[in-house]
């Protein structure tokens, strides 16, 4: 009877440690997929035997120079041996989707070794990815020189010798459009390559709406009005300084001309410039609302 007691004591010591050494297994290897989990959120490569094998920081550069790197919970990419903060979430996924690049995380030693330099913004990225592909600057100086941009449709600049001038007032802008001429809407990067200059001030334009004439210029014998407003009814004109609505083949002078004419007369072909015969032979018999004109352009 004794005997079979001390084997029974025996048997289930033995499990027990069994059960014992299996339970501590288990917490070992879901710590190790723990760990494991958190080294596959960085790609590490062989960045970690690096560190361990080189001290020199020539190399330590070398190595990291345009590579994205990480400590504590910052994103930097090194550029010439410092550390360039990455703020803007879109850039940084830029670099990661788009390039294709690595985050390596910064040992402690390494990190203390490495000066802090300027942000990298989306103005770097574009320089360093997306210049190469795109129209030269001198290309753009020339596409847009004279012209009106936007990225956003709420700041409106003016191209000119390379540079970009702001419009203050939304209001300015109607009155510096030269007639059948567009607002090109351009990328933000495109834009950011243009240096800031003055911004735009817009000197208003005396009354407008009376057509003025020079008697030198007036011409006998003019075309029947038939003729002078072809193509012209339901139609945006202008002449001089001065923008005019066609009806019933006469001229009704827009008092409050502004952006959303344009863009209107734009898909519809532009707004034509009047002759000086068109000026004289077609009647101008009052004022309307840009409203107005809005609902019957056509």
């Amino acid at each position: 009877m004794k005997s079979f007691i001390s084997v029974f004591l025996k048997i289930s010591k033995f499990f027990s440690i069994f059960f014992i050494l299996v339970f501590l297994n288990c917490f070992a290897n879901e710590d190790d997929e723990k760990i494991n989990e958190k080294k596959s959120l960085v790609n590490l490569g062989n960045s970690e035997s690096f560190f361990s094998q080189k001290k020199n920081k020539s190399e330590i550069c070398s190595f990291l120079n345009n590579k994205l790197v990480t400590y504590v919970d910052l994103i930097y990419i090194v550029k010439d041996c410092k550390l360039s903060l990455l703020k803007d979430a879109e850039v940084s996924n830029q670099l990661i989707q788009d390039q294709r690049k690595k985050i390596i995380a910064l040992p402690v030693h390494v990190y203390a070794m490495l000066e802090i330099g300027k942000e990298y913004n989306s103005d770097d990225y574009y320089r360093d990815y997306l210049a190469k592909n795109a129209d030269s600057f001198h290309i753009l100086c020339n596409k847009y020189e004279k012209e009106i941009l936007t990225s956003n449709n709420e700041q409106f600049f003016y191209i000119e010798e390379c540079k970009k001038r702001e419009f203050n007032k939304f209001s300015d802008i109607e009155l510096f459009l030269s007639k059948s001429k567009p607002i090109y809407s351009v990328d933000q990067k495109v834009l950011n390559r243009f240096k800031q200059g003055s911004p735009i001030q817009v000197n208003k334009k005396i009354d407008n709406t009376i057509i003025k004439v020079p008697e030198e210029e007036q011409i006998a014998d003019l075309p029947s009005t038939k003729v002078l407003c072809a193509k012209l009814e339901r139609k945006v004109v202008a002449f001089h300084e001065g923008f005019f609505f066609v009806q019933d083949c006469k001229l009704l002078t827009i008092s409050d001309f502004n952006i959303e004419i344009q863009r209107k007369a734009d898909e519809l072909g532009g707004i034509k410039e009047l002759t000086v015969k068109q000026a004289i032979g077609l009647p101008q018999i009052g004022i309307i609302k840009s409203s107005e004109v809005l609902k019957k352009m056509r």
